[in-house]
């Protein structure tokens, strides 16, 4: 017992040193090991990027598995606090996109909240207010995400995301490599009749969009109506 103490005291000495000497490996590698991802949560919080971004990124998985609700707040304070031009969103989808696996499954089906599609609203938001451009696979995921998951009534969350996209191919903000099909094509896929519309006028299928729109709502379908042909006197 105690030489079981004492090993143990041991441990403790060289995990304190390890995070003195800001040997972050071995602190993250010593967490995960023993299974303690709010422990390694708060060193990525409290530690420097620059210091600590491959880890962020290498332990995000399973970081997302265990603890979500943390970890998103991790890497939302990370992107705030560092800027997002520090932080590549793209690294952090897999872990995202492994989380959704996961909650497909179970969570969805108690209420429990998306956490990584919070996640990639409150980037989102972030890029809105402060008028930047968002990788475009930060649009395709949420696009995706949305589709599936937006319970929202009449679809609100996924059509106000399409008039944002609308917004910023109007002010010649969307990113290069942006898919405006693929964006179309994941409505289709998930039945998304609503969203559907503005996705046929997000690629200027103004007549698809109004044909759409009929089939949903007269008051829409005027308002496409009017909107493709304002569109139109700008040209």
């Amino acid at each position: 017992l105690i030489a079981s103490r004492s090993q143990s005291s041991n441990k403790n000495i060289l995990l304190y040193y390890a995070q003195l000497i800001e040997d972050y490996d071995c602190v993250m590698g010593h967490y995960v090991a023993q299974e303690k991802y709010a422990d390694a949560l708060d060193i990525l919080r409290d530690a420097p990027l620059e210091k600590t971004e491959q880890l962020l990124y290498k332990c995000a998985p399973i970081l997302m598995e265990s603890e979500p609700e943390k970890a998103v707040e991790v890497f939302l304070g990370k992107g705030l606090q560092d800027g997002w031009e520090k932080v590549q969103i793209s690294k952090l989808l897999p872990a995202l996109l492994r989380y959704e696996s996961l909650y497909s499954v179970s969570a969805s089906k108690g209420g429990q909240r998306n956490w990584a599609l919070h996640f990639l609203q409150e980037v989102l938001a972030e890029f809105k207010q402060n008028m930047q451009v968002c990788e475009p696979t930060l649009y395709h995921t949420l696009t995706w995400f949305l589709c599936k998951y937006d319970d929202s009534s009449d679809e609100v969350e996924l059509c106000d995301f399409l008039g944002h996209l609308s917004d910023c191919r109007r002010d010649d903000l969307l990113p290069e490599g942006l898919r405006l099909q693929y964006i179309m094509n994941q409505c289709t896929r998930f039945g998304r009749k609503r969203a559907l519309v503005y996705a046929h006028q997000l690629v200027d299928a103004d007549k698809e969009a109004v044909d759409a729109a009929l089939k949903l709502d007269l008051e829409l379908a005027k308002q496409v109506a009017q909107s493709c042909f304002n569109a139109d006197k700008k040209k």
